[in-house]
């Protein structure tokens, strides 16, 4: 990675190495500094694809208003490619893929209803299987989900 840091000195604008730099930083379990990365990398070149992976970042480290503003961000004003495939392990073991788009509303559920945003936490769940009805770790959190809001209206009653 020092390669990329020296050469960002030279040109702090070349994605190429924004990227190297990012993915290092990932990968070698710096998830603030990948998150600064990434945040940078995003900054100079929109893409869905970057988004996503800042918001698995900042999820991983609690930043949950900060994964929900990015997660609007990139489904409202960002072009994602209904063909970007990202893979994602179910139960630790199983490889799986699905569409970037339902990805990128899983973890935006995620990061809502982390916030006790529960409705619209629901909502993202639902179009993420909107966009792949076979995505698994959406079915899963969509149920999850569910079985909270139950439980928590059976507490209110009570």
């Amino acid at each position: 990675m020092h390669w990329a840091t020296t050469s960002l000195k030279a040109q702090p604008g070349n994605i190429a190495m924004l990227q190297v730099k990012a993915l290092c930083l990932k990968n070698g379990n710096n998830p603030i500094g990948a998150i600064d990365a990434y945040t940078e990398l995003l900054r100079v070149k929109p893409s869905a694809l970057v988004a996503y992976e800042l918001m698995e970042l900042q999820y991983s480290v609690q930043r949950l208003l900060e994964c929900a503003a990015i997660g609007q961000q990139v489904l409202w004003q960002i072009h994602i490619d209904s063909n970007a495939l990202v893979q994602y392990t179910l139960d630790g073991k199983t490889t799986m893929q699905t569409q970037l788009k339902a990805a990128i509303y899983n973890v935006y559920g995620l990061a809502l209803s982390d916030l006790k945003r529960l409705t619209d936490a629901e909502a993202a769940f639902e179009q993420a299987l909107l966009v792949d009805k076979n995505y698994a770790l959406a079915q899963k959190n969509l149920a999850t989900l569910k079985e909270l809001k139950r439980i928590f209206q059976q507490h209110d009653k009570s």
